[in-house]
């Protein structure tokens, strides 16, 4: 199964890089306590998390009960997420999540265009109970993934999911589901004026 998450690695100067990615999680790598001890990550070439982790084979992958903070990981706006550093590995931990699991490359397979990279978890830290997502979380979390590939889907299409979502969003959004709702429209509005006024292709 794949679960949605935010990764933290380390630039070249030492900051880390946020960036929301899908962890593989295997079954039979689940403890009896439900905590993970291996999970697999598929980053693109080209991508920076790609480029630090070929560079220092480590991070954090983080499991969010926060869908506005997941949607500007997802859209590279989340700097101003709190950090604190982490205990087994050079890098930092997201104060916010539900659960950190600091992590060192096991295996990796750098072919081109995604590396398969099997990640041994050497830390996990239980930050706070998990409540579990509801459905205004689901529909951020699926206009935020449609949303990272702006580029190539027609305008229209979007209109039709974001139709399709709204009743979820009043229905049963609290502050932070609205707000992340929010974020994602006005990151699309934004993209698709700048593509009006020529600074993007528009399809």
């Amino acid at each position: 199964m794949i679960v949605e998450g935010v990764l933290t690695t380390l630039n070249e100067n030492g900051h880390s890089n946020i960036a929301a990615m899908g962890a593989t999680i295997d079954r039979s790598t689940i403890g009896p306590d439900g905590l993970w001890t291996f999970f697999q990550l598929r980053p693109f070439e080209g991508s920076r998390t790609f480029h630090n982790l070929s560079a220092r084979p480590f991070g954090v992958f983080h499991l969010l009960d926060n869908a506005e903070l997941l949607a500007r990981a997802a859209l590279s706006e989340a700097e101003n997420a709190c950090l604190e550093p982490a205990e087994f590995i050079d890098g930092h931990i997201m104060s916010d999540s539900v659960r950190a699991y600091e992590f060192q490359l096991h295996q990796a397979d750098w072919t081109l265009p995604r590396a398969t990279l099997k990640a041994k978890v050497v830390k996990t830290h239980k930050l706070r109970e998990w409540t579990g997502w509801n459905r205004a979380q689901h529909a951020v979390l699926e206009l935020t993934i449609m949303a990272t590939r702006v580029a190539w889907i027609p305008r229209e299409q979007f209109l039709l999911q974001i139709e399709s979502l709204q009743p979820l969003i009043e229905k049963t959004a609290g502050e932070t589901e609205q707000a992340g709702w929010n974020y994602v429209l006005e990151y699309l509005e934004k993209y698709w004026s700048q593509a009006v006024s020529g600074g993007h292709s528009v399809k």
